[in-house]
């Protein structure tokens, strides 16, 4: 026992040291990692301060990030120029102008193919279509030539004025996309937030440019360029086809408009109510408008019921269907005797044998509705 009491002091002074000395190490340990984490807080505080590209550019100029261009193409003046390039100089024409000429109006003529000329036929091509598109106006104006008709095939555009859908940006405060602050209000979404693809011939337009009264952080709206100077609209094109057959001494003119051409017809006499005595007969295929475009017509232009009407449609599509409706139904209750509508199945597709009963529908009508105002002489 008394063996063990005096071995006692020695095994505590032994531990002590051994405590003694672990916590040293520890310390040591501990101190040596400090100077490494303050130096990694510094570097990533520098680094978060340090400014972005484009936040630099942004200080210098004071003002907003540079614009972003839009484009959007021009289609219809595309599809021209190629068409022009293919035909040549034998039946292209230039009304108001000359090739390049921004008011100057393309037009495909053919001269009758007949001894006695019967009269002028002015074409107008659908949206999406051209003056010689076939299985459309490309047939007509080549088949009317052989009973004794001149043909004006009109090159119209559809986009003189392009409505450019508005591209939204959020403001520079926005929260994340991810987060419940940014949670839209509806979730509607419509074809017209896509933006078109083609690049061939096209107008700048700047999503960017804000109004006076556009504050920062109010989403930006694309705003089109103003239209070239000198450039005409599809009422002053249809006007210089007519003074063109006017110019051959035709006393007969028919006025044959395709899809939305039949539309830019009948705004062109709506509008221009001294023209409506231009024309002596206008046919309509597969017509855009319904009874209001009627409508308008009598009410600004009343001289339109003198003109004769041959509605032709595919009986088909009941889109189309319905909108013939509406135009008969009219012109039964006005009393238009002179109006005439045709169903014809299979019209929008027009393969090989619709495009032939076309045809001859178009020929019984010319032969037996119009006046025969006959020329002895081919004009042209």
């Amino acid at each position: 026992m008394h063996d063990r009491l005096a071995s006692t002091p020695a095994y505590s002074r032994s531990a002590a040291v051994a405590v003694t000395k672990l916590s040293r190490y520890l310390i040591l340990i501990l101190v040596s990692l400090l100077p490494v984490t303050s130096v990694w807080s510094a570097e990533e505080a520098e680094q978060a301060a340090e400014p972005s590209p484009e936040q630099d550019a942004t200080a210098d100029t004071g003002s907003t990030p540079a614009k972003i261009p839009r484009t959007t193409p021009d289609v219809d003046m595309s599809r021209l120029k190629v068409l022009a390039k293919d035909l040549g100089e034998t039946e292209l024409l230039w009304l108001n102008g000359q090739v390049g000429d921004p008011s100057a109006v393309m037009a495909l003529y053919l001269p009758a193919n007949h001894v006695r000329v019967r009269g002028g036929v002015l074409l107008v091509h659908d949206i999406g279509q051209h003056p010689d598109w076939p299985q459309g106006v490309g047939e007509l104006r080549k088949s009317l030539t052989d009973i004794g008709w001149h043909t004006l095939s009109l090159g119209v555009q559809y986009t003189d004025d392009p409505e450019v859908p508005a591209r939204q940006f959020p403001a520079a405060n926005a929260a994340p996309a991810d987060s419940p602050e940014a949670a839209p209000e509806t979730d509607e979404t419509t074809a017209d937030d896509q933006v078109p693809d083609e690049l061939e011939s096209t107008t700048t337009i700047d999503i960017d440019a804000k109004s006076d009264s556009q504050t920062d952080g109010e989403p930006a709206q694309a705003m089109a360029a103003a239209p070239p100077a000198g450039t005409i609209d599809n009422q002053q094109r249809i006007d210089f086809g007519l003074q063109q057959l006017e110019s051959f001494g035709l006393q007969n003119r028919i006025l044959i408009g395709v899809g939305l051409g039949s539309e830019q017809l009948l705004n062109f006499l709506r509008d221009n109510p001294e023209s409506v005595s231009r024309a002596q007969g206008v046919i309509l295929i597969n017509s855009s408008v319904g009874e209001q475009a009627f409508s308008k017509l009598k009410e600004l232009s009343p001289g339109y019921a003198t003109i004769k009407f041959l509605d032709i449609y595919d009986s088909t599509q009941p889109e189309l269907a319905a909108l013939a409706n509406e135009r008969r139904n009219f012109a039964r209750r006005q009393r238009l005797n002179t109006y005439r509508t045709v169903p014809m199945a299979g019209l929008t597709m027009i393969p090989g044998g619709a495009s032939q009963r076309l045809h001859h529908r178009i020929w019984s009508w010319i032969e037996t509705t119009l006046p025969s105002r006959v020329r002895g002489a081919g004009a042209g």
